[in-house]
């Protein structure tokens, strides 16, 4: 799996840009939030088996993703998404939004990877920030993909990453939870 890693500092300017952001916690939360970092702490349900196939350009696809905050803090989550291209050939990156609990809709931004010897091309995304999360409490976050006319066909497998701007390591961001994510594009067979 691929592992990008982010500093911190960019995860929490990303943060910024939304409404709600992680530096509104409290100095005590704060703390509290470097003292609880572990992996496992935002366990997400994955998608093993499940890969919904589109067979003309715009054609939704929607999967939901339920991501629960197993630690007794509160904590702010984030969220990246890298696709793995599968070769260099695939050029165009599937269009994808992103919603939690029903809310807005935001669009994903992707970042060309050409990759090099011993790892494929990929498609990855900033830090997003998906807000709070209570002790114990179980969000769902959904991802609508949908393909341009002149994407290749073919698998388009991806890789979620959950984490916290505060919980970090030695070599940059700790992941927190993760998820895989799949989709298929076959516009030579059409419903």
């Amino acid at each position: 799996m691929f592992r990008i890693v982010r500093s911190a500092a960019m995860a929490v300017a990303v943060a910024a840009a939304f409404a709600v952001t992680p530096t509104a916690a409290d100095a005590a939360t704060a703390h509290a939030y470097r003292q609880a970092c572990w992996d496992g702490s935002l366990q997400a349900a994955g998608h093993f088996g499940v890969v919904p196939d589109a067979h003309r350009a715009g054609q939704k696809l929607d999967v939901w993703t339920p991501i629960k905050n197993r630690d007794t803090i509160r904590r702010w989550a984030q969220y990246s998404l890298t696709i793995d291209a599968g070769g260099k050939w695939r050029t165009v990156p599937p269009t994808v939004w992103w919603r939690v609990d029903k809310g807005g809709w935001h669009q994903i931004h992707f970042t060309w990877h050409p990759g090099g010897k011993n790892f494929d091309p990929v498609w990855t995304t900033a830090q997003l920030g998906l807000g709070f999360f209570n002790p114990g409490q179980t969000r769902t976050l959904e991802i609508s993909t949908s393909f341009v006319r002149n994407a290749h066909s073919g698998m388009y497998s991806g890789w979620e990453q959950f984490s916290t701007p505060w919980c970090t390591t030695a070599g940059g961001r700790l992941e927190q939870g993760s998820s895989v994510v799949a989709f298929y594009y076959d516009p030579s067979h059409p419903n």
